[in-house]
């Protein structure tokens, strides 16, 4: 029973929340519905929230718990004004749609599908798409990779998940010191090591377990997602955008040319902030600009783009830098496309949350 209970945790805070958090978002946006989009939507949004919650207590010198009660109490806010919203809108269209749904099951005819060879085709790559990327899971939650980098990274969501204390004890002695210091400067700009913690005390489960097992599941799925939004506007047939993502794929499983390597990074520390940068953000981050091109007009994008430029600010300094590298460059280009220097400034706009923490995280 209690392996269940937990397994539910992790599907409400890992899977449900981000799920509604980016419905919300791009209802409030007016984007495209797209459940891929929802996913990563939500989960950057739940990071921006964090950041701009645990940036300030860490300065302040705060406990984790209180960290911990505003988030959850600043989601379930946004969940409970949409869920209210919903609500006004339903009044007064229920026959409306009651009738509308007896008229399409009136209209609704049997008809068996003829599967082409095109379709067998089609569906072959999905299958195989689905293996690779199961074989990257199964990898992850079933063998171990220990890296250099977690006796601080890890160490320091295990100070906080066990003491209370945000990046006050030393990762190399475990002594308690009274602010941060060397690189623990840096971490309070970009405290996903924090981040760790709070959902090992929302899931009940050791953050290294956390980290090392659970949330590789996610992230590799988010990072594949990226991808598949980023073939969808690049490529015009589902058979291509599956042998785009095979080609991801074995890129992936055999990119370990080296240390520094995106594809090393991806899977073999994908649970650190630096490797969500190169696996998910910068994928993701192409696929949102180019959507937005596609969209020029909806000025909502601007929000979207900043929501996420928000929550890249949590994974580390690189991603504070890319996102923002990222915006500048495909903005500045839309704009002289477009002769559109609103919009060019709305980017500029988007880009503010990475100007702050980009300037405390160089005065650390």
């Amino acid at each position: 029973m209690a392996y269940l209970g937990k397994g539910i945790l992790i599907l409400i805070w890992l899977a449900v929340v981000p799920v509604f958090l980016g419905k919300i978002v791009c209802e409030f946006c007016k984007i495209k519905k797209n459940s891929i989009l929802y996913y990563l939507i939500g989960s950057f949004t739940g990071w921006a929230v964090f950041e701009a919650i645990a940036v300030p207590a860490i300065m302040m010198k705060r406990k984790l718990d209180p960290v911990i009660l505003l988030w959850c109490l600043s989601i379930l806010l946004i969940l409970a004004g949409r869920f209210i919203r919903s609500l006004r809108r339903k009044e007064g269209r229920i026959e409306e749609r009651l009738s509308t749904q007896i008229q399409e099951v009136k209209t609704v005819r049997l008809r068996w599908p003829r599967l082409s060879e095109e379709t067998v085709f089609t569906k072959m790559l999905g299958i195989c798409v689905i293996a690779l990327i199961a074989v990257q899971i199964y990898m992850y939650v079933c063998y171990a990779h220990y890296d250099a980098d977690d006796a601080r990274y890890m160490a320091n969501s295990v100070s906080a998940w066990n003491n209370g204390t945000m990046l006050l004890t030393h990762p190399n002695t475990g002594v308690m010191l009274p602010e941060p210091v060397g690189e623990l400067k840096k971490d309070v700009v970009s405290p996903w090591t924090i981040w760790l913690a709070l959902l090992a005390r929302l899931t009940c489960i050791h953050p290294t377990v956390l980290a090392h097992t659970v949330l590789p599941v996610f992230l590799v799925l988010m990072g594949y997602g990226a991808y598949l939004l980023l073939a969808d506007m690049l490529l015009p047939e589902r058979k291509y955008r599956y042998l785009f993502l095979i080609l991801v794929c074995v890129f992936e499983i055999f990119g370990y040319i080296s240390i520094y390597a995106s594809a090393t990074f991806f899977l073999t520390r994908i649970w650190q902030g630096k490797s969500i940068v190169a696996g998910v953000l910068l994928p993701f981050m192409i696929a949102l600009m180019l959507q937005f091109d596609a969209d020029y007009d909806n000025p909502g994008w601007h929000l979207m783009i900043g929501v996420v430029n928000l929550g890249a600010c949590l994974l580390s300094g690189v991603g504070i830098v890319y996102s923002a590298v990222l915006v500048g460059c495909f903005g500045f280009s839309y704009a002289l496309r477009h002769r559109s220097w609103r919009n060019l400034f709305m980017g500029v706009l988007s880009c503010l949350p990475n100007l702050v923490f980009g300037i405390l995280y160089a005065a650390s």
